[in-house]
C-alpha cells in the first residue's frame, strides 16, 4: 500500500539479521524479501530498484576464524535467489547492497585509546574510561555474548597484564 501511495519509494531495506543467526537464517530472510520485492514490482513495474539487505555474518570475537565466509553467504544467496544478483539477465533490481558491518571491520580492524580514568568497581574487574566505544562497542556494553580482544600497553608501548 506504501509504495502506491508514495511514488518516489523505489528502494527495500531490511535488517535479515545479525551476529550468530547462521547463514541459513538470513538467506531465508532475504528469499523473503525478494519475494516481497517481486510482488510490489509484479503490481507497480520496476518500482524497487534497490535492495538493500542489512544484517549479516556473525564476527569471531575471540579468534580468527569466521564464522562464515562472504563466499559461502554468496554462494548460498545464489543457489536460494539467483535472480537476486545483477549480474543475473532476469534480475529486477538496478543495485543490491550489503551491509556486512562488524563482519567485515571486527575482524580487520583496530582501535587505540588513551585511558583516562580507571575505577575500582570491588570485583575482579576494574571500569576503564577511554576515548573509543560509544558508537563502536555498543554490544559490549549490554552483553558478554560480544567480546572484544583486547590488549594494554603503557604509555611507553610495553604489554601490560594482569587487573
Amino acid at each position: 500500500a506504501l509504495y502506491r501511495k508514495y511514488p518516489f519509494l523505489n528502494c527495500v531495506h531490511v535488517h535479515v539479521g545479525s551476529g550468530k543467526m547462521g547463514i541459513a537464517t538470513l538467506v531465508a530472510g532475504i528469499s523473503r524479501v525478494f519475494t516481497f520485492a517481486e510482488r510490489v514490482n509484479k503490481e507497480l513495474p520496476g518500482r524497487i530498484r534497490v535492495l538493500d539487505m542489512g544484517g549479516g555474518l556473525g564476527v569471531n570475537f575471540t579468534g580468527n576464524d569466521p564464522q562464515a565466509t562472504f563466499p559461502e553467504y554468496a554462494a548460498r544467496l545464489r543457489a536460494a535467489v539467483p535472480r537476486l544478483f545483477p549480474s543475473h539477465p532476469d534480475c529486477p533490481f538496478d543495485h543490491v547492497v550489503t551491509e556486512f558491518g562488524q563482519a567485515l571491520s571486527a575482524p580487520s580492524g583496530w582501535l587505540a585509546s588513551r585511558v583516562e580514568v580507571v575505577k575500582p568497581s570491588g570485583t575482579p574487574s576494574n571500569v576503564v574510561l577511554i576515548h573509543f566505544g560509544a558508537d563502536l562497542c555498543v554490544r559490549q556494553t549490554y552483553t558478554t555474548q560480544h567480546r572484544r580482544r583486547l590488549e594494554v600497553y603503557d604509555g611507553q608501548g610495553a604489554a601490560k597484564t594482569g587487573a
